[in-house]
């Protein structure tokens, strides 16, 4: 079955590796310990979301291989306080994606800067990790600038660094 960079409905098993996925890419590579994994909801209550939400949420809460924080809201996806990884399905998470792009785009023609919206910056991260593929991948825009591109380099260094296919082979070589 085809994994990731897919914005079909995931199964909650998948949303749960994906999960799984996150926090070693989190940890290993960002140097985040034990990173915070959350499912995006429409509350953070446990009971709430839609039957793959649901079933996603108790999938991770049993998983011990992560540390597991619960629902949140799109309203703290970029605060950093609630969750390091956050996990939703390729619709949603591209959805998210653009908006913070867009964003990033409007505060930068108000004139505005600082290191929240730099953040926002893919020129600053240069592209997005493909996680579950037996090689180091990163992939970015179309228009990537020369400087987006660098960043590309980078990241995809840190990620041979961090040997990170091995790590995730490792985990998911048994399942």
């Amino acid at each position: 079955a085809r994994r990731g960079l897919n914005v079909e409905l995931s199964s909650p098993t998948v949303l749960a590796q994906y999960g799984l996925i996150g926090s070693i890419y989190a940890e290993a590579v960002l140097g985040i310990e034990r990173p915070r994994v959350a499912v995006l909801n429409i509350g953070e209550e446990e009971t709430k979301g839609n039957a793959q939400s649901k079933a996603a949420y108790e999938l991770l809460k049993a998983e011990p291989r992560i540390r597991f924080v619960g629902n949140v809201e799109g309203s703290h996806i970029f605060s950093g306080k609630v969750a390091d990884v956050i996990v939703c399905d390729g619709f949603v998470g591209n959805t998210v994606l653009k908006m913070a792009e867009g964003l990033y785009r409007i505060n930068k023609a108000l004139g505005g800067g600082n290191v929240f919206w730099d953040s926002m910056n893919y020129e600053n991260v240069g592209g997005t990790p493909v996680l579950g593929v037996n090689a180091p991948v990163i992939i970015g825009h179309g228009c990537s600038s020369p400087k987006a591109i660098r960043s590309m380099i980078l990241s995809t260094e840190q990620v041979i660094k961090a040997r990170l296919t091995a790590k995730l082979q490792q985990v998911f070589q048994n399942q």
